[in-house]
């Protein structure tokens, strides 16, 4: 295996191996309105260490009205393959989104890894950085090739029945698809299409 497949494959192993992928049930948001006002009063009373309990109390309803968002750039259908439960994680910062799609006896596996933290932030960019390197240093490769999609460094890897394109997001984000079922890297690339690149990008950078 060459070495731009091994350093693609330990990025992704490091990244998922944060999470247990389990989709949370849908909960009333606090009035965000509410928690400052608190915030506020605290910090009047000189009651420091709630004031602070307050704010990450706020964090955290922003983090679900974030994450709700990124959710929304997962479609229901693309290209024919209809998509699944939507699962996400946010684990020291670090965020996952997956959603799986089917068509007959392919399916498309929809990774988004970014910062829960804004692009400033991101504990990814460094293992991000290093893997786009080695995207455009192993694209002449066999069984790869590298690319751009709206200007963003891609890799597609193709394997005997199976194929994976990531792109690499502006801000140290990552997107990763993998296909199993087929090796049709046509395919994965226009199923790559029915998403919104750059809406995604610009929502995790703020």
């Amino acid at each position: 295996m060459n070495n731009c497949k091994v350093a693609l494959k330990f990025i992704t192993a490091i990244s998922i191996g944060f999470f247990a992928l389990v989709a949370p049930e849908p909960t009333r948001a606090e009035d965000i309105k509410q928690i400052f006002d608190r915030v506020q009063q605290y910090y009047q009373d000189k009651n420091y260490s709630k004031a602070l309990e307050e704010l990450n109390w706020a964090q955290k309803e922003i983090e679900k009205a974030s994450a709700s968002v990124t959710q929304s750039f997962f479609p229901n259908e693309v290209d024919g393959y209809r998509g699944g439960k939507i699962e996400n994680a946010n684990v020291f910062g670090i965020t996952n989104v997956e959603r799986s799609y089917e068509k007959g006896e392919e399916s498309i596996k929809v990774s988004l890894m970014g910062s829960s933290k804004g692009a400033g932030q991101n504990p990814l960019g460094g293992l991000a950085a290093m893997g786009q390197m080695a995207a455009m240093m192993g694209g002449s490769q066999p069984g790869t090739d590298s690319f751009r999609i709206d200007g963003r460094t891609a890799l597609l890897e193709k394997e005997d029945n199976s194929a994976s394109l990531t792109v690499f997001l502006d801000g140290g984000s990552m997107m990763k698809f993998e296909m199993s079922g087929s090796s049709n890297g046509d395919a994965l690339k226009k199923f790559v299409n029915g998403f919104k690149i750059a809406d995604i990008e610009k929502h995790l950078k703020g």
